[in-house]
């Protein structure tokens, strides 16, 4: 069981209620602030606000939302209603944005109790660059480190205990490498199954928003309540929403998993090399079958810069060429550079992508997972 359903026994046996949860959270939250930076803005009065509601709820016997009261918060780039949102920019260092975000509605109407926005780098980029407006999250199991990005700190504040849920961004990798920096579990849905209404764009075709939490069954229930279609989205799936609790007991025995031998593994660590293969170990004993298999069409990976970029730019066009100081050095030119690659660059990109997507279908209709560890980039 995850840390969600332990809060929620003890807020239905009246051993500890919202309010309290939130309020010890909240001088945690302020007292590591300086040390881990996981915030950009705290929200201590719509917190007390919302766990009171939920609170109330409970004492009606109110039991229908396993969210109810559970304290979350969300990367700076998803927009909330007339709470600053500043995508980690000094171009949106005051935005107050005039609508919330689909998951932001998701959660409040589950019930969730909103405690902030979280760090994050400059536009989801996975760049910290000098001139950046704010202070960078840290990492709380070393505060020497950096805590992964782009959802820098939807890891630190999960990893330093001061949220049991939060919103992440993936677009190459930003939900997932902060999750492994901090030892947190981040998903990365399916394309399509979470509304990306009223996040900010780094590459549309590319874009995900997902949970983040402790545990895997904690992130089972934070997508159960995000999941969904939204005509807001235009590439939001029209496929029912799913329980995604209810395979969280079921057995690893006669899993069939494979193993890439190539692209996931070329420069790994020792030691990181080390760890997969314990993990690996341990589903074989439980009952796993693990196969080996090569990836065709691996090295076409390296599309994904000429996807990304040139549809970052595309969204930064206009404040690049009219705000162009509002942009650190290294940002802004890493952007512009994104208008150069060309038209006919981009369709073969897309085409090349086709390609991966249709080689990895082929290899995941013979398994039911394919196990790889975290790449990192930037």
């Amino acid at each position: 069981h995850g840390q969600q359903a332990e809060a929620g026994a003890l807020f239905r046996r009246r051993e500890l209620s919202p309010v309290e949860l939130v309020n010890a959270l909240l001088e945690r939250s302020e007292r590591l602030q300086e040390t881990l930076v996981p915030y950009v803005t705290l929200t201590p009065e719509l917190a007390r606000q919302q766990a009171r509601t939920a609170e109330s709820a409970l004492l009606q016997g109110d039991s229908a939302s396993p969210l109810l009261g559970i304290p979350i918060a969300y990367k700076d780039i998803v927009m909330t209603k007339g709470i600053r949102t500043t995508c980690g920019s000094a171009l949106h260092e005051d935005w107050l944005p005039a609508i919330d975000a689909a998951v932001v509605e998701k959660w409040r109407a589950a019930g969730a109790v909103m405690m902030g926005k979280l760090s994050t780098h400059e536009f989801a980029f996975g760049l910290q660059p000098p001139g950046h407006m704010l202070k960078p999250a840290r990492n709380p199991w070393n505060p020497e480190h950096v805590p992964g990005g782009s959802s820098s700190g939807s890891g630190a504040a999960l990893a330093a205990g001061l949220v049991l849920g939060a919103i992440g961004t993936d677009t190459g990798g930003s939900i997932r490498n902060p999750a492994a920096y901090c030892g947190i579990t981040g998903l990365k849905p399916t394309y399509g199954r979470v509304s990306r209404y009223g996040v900010v764009t780094l590459s549309w075709s590319l874009d995900h928003a997902g949970p983040m939490a402790r545990t895997a069954a904690d992130v089972a229930v934070l997508l159960t309540a995000l999941a969904g279609y939204d005509p807001r989205d235009p590439a939001s799936a029209k496929v029912p929403a799913e329980d995604y609790t209810a395979s969280l007991e079921q057995s690893v025995a006669g899993l069939r998993l494979a193993v890439p031998t190539n692209f996931f593994f070329e420069g790994i660590t020792e030691e990181a090399r080390s760890a997969f293969d314990a993990a690996v170990d341990v589903l074989r004993d439980l009952g796993a079958t693990v196969e080996e298999l090569h990836i065709p069409n691996g090295e076409l990976a390296g599309v994904l810069q000429a996807v990304m970029l040139p549809e970052a730019y595309a969204y930064h066009a206009q404040d690049l060429a009219e705000l162009p100081e509002k942009y650190p050095e290294q940002l802004r030119n890493r952007l512009k550079g994104g208008g150069l690659y060309l038209a006919s660059e981009y369709v073969e990109a897309q085409r090349a992508r086709l390609i991966l997507k249709e080689a990895y279908q082929e290899v995941l209709s013979r398994y039911d997972l394919m196990l790889t560890p975290c790449q990192t980039g930037d």
